[in-house]
């Protein structure tokens, strides 16, 4: 049987952390995975008693639990998100999942757009890929890319801006 990698794993708590699942158990050969958004929650595999939950708070709070101890407990990289001012008029194009943001098709290839690029409706902006599945991020609006705020190769959730454009511009 095939081992749990440390890229599945990371897959495993995008996927839990994009949903809206209080808690995922689960057991694949000799790994064991448990995630929850409560604190203080136990799988339930544990030996011991769960203890009283505390009251459920509003951020997600994520424990990984893996078997056997060759996996390393690894938090998703961090995003090198850049802060957007925008100005009045502008529009935010957001992440429409998570996944990882890549601005060409290929690496070596010029990226799709450029800040300064006149965009419309229809222009590809850039490639989001989860789990092997990639997805075009098409502009949804005309006018001019004037802000990309995340760098390629970076992990972005969704939600996220990923590009600002001006469309009077």
């Amino acid at each position: 049987m095939p081992k749990m990698t440390p890229r599945d794993i990371e897959s495993l708590v995008q996927i839990f952390e994009s949903g809206d699942w209080n808690t995922l158990e689960l057991k694949f050969g000799d790994s064991e995975i448990f995630l929850s958004r409560r604190a203080g929650e136990r799988p339930s595999w544990a030996n011991h008693p769960l203890e009283p939950r505390p009251p459920a708070i509003p951020e997600v709070t994520s424990a990984i639990s893996a078997r056997p101890k060759d996996l390393p407990e690894k938090a998703p990289k961090a995003t090198r998100s850049v802060q957007t001012d925008t100005p009045p008029g502008h529009i935010i194009v957001s992440a429409p999942s998570l996944g990882t943001f890549y601005r060409a098709a290929k690496p070596g290839v010029p990226p799709f757009v450029d800040i300064g690029q006149a965009v419309t409706a229809d222009t590809e902006l850039c490639l989001i890929e989860v789990m092997k599945l990639f997805t075009t991020l098409r502009a949804g609006v005309g006018g001019t890319v004037t802000q990309i705020c995340v760098a390629d190769g970076d992990m972005i959730e969704l939600g996220q801006p990923l590009f600002v454009i001006d469309p009077n511009g």
